[in-house]
C-alpha cells in the first residue's frame, strides 16, 4: 500500500468509528453504568471470546459498543492488552476472505497487509 492508500484506509476506519459511536448513543449507551475497570474487563473478555469465535458478529458488535463507550469517556480501550486476541480474530476473518481469491491475489493482498502492519 502506498501512503495515499493508507491515508484513505485510516479515513474510512475513522468514519466507521464515528458511525459506531453515533449508533451506540442512539441505542441508549447500554454500558454507561460500568466503571472504567469493569469496562476494561468487558473489552478484554470480549476480545478473548472473539478470538475463539471470530465469525460471531454479536461479539464484534459488543466490542464496538465497548470501544464507543471508551471514546465517549475520552479514553481508549486497552488495545495493547488485547492485541493478540484481536489479531487472532482478524487473521481468521482475513483467512476466510482470502480463501475465495486466486493465489496471485492472495499473495498481493498478504504482502500489502504485511507491509501496512509494520510499525513506521
Amino acid at each position: 500500500m502506498d501512503h495515499s492508500e493508507i491515508e484513505q484506509a485510516i479515513a474510512f476506519l475513522e468514519a466507521r468509528a464515528m458511525d459506531d459511536v453515533a449508533d451506540y448513543v442512539v441505542r441508549g449507551r447500554r454500558l454507561r453504568h460500568l466503571d472504567d475497570a469493569a469496562l476494561t474487563d468487558r473489552f478484554l473478555g470480549r476480545a478473548r471470546a472473539w478470538a475463539a469465535n471470530p465469525g460471531n458478529g454479536m461479539i464484534a458488535s459488543d466490542i464496538a459498543d465497548v470501544t464507543s463507550e471508551f471514546t465517549l469517556r475520552g479514553g481508549e480501550p486497552p488495545l495493547d492488552a488485547a492485541r493478540q486476541h484481536l489479531a487472532t480474530a482478524v487473521a481468521s476473518i482475513a483467512g476466510d476472505m482470502l480463501d475465495g481469491l486466486s493465489p496471485e491475489a492472495q499473495s498481493v493482498l498478504a504482502a500489502s497487509l504485511s507491509k501496512a502492519s509494520r510499525p513506521n
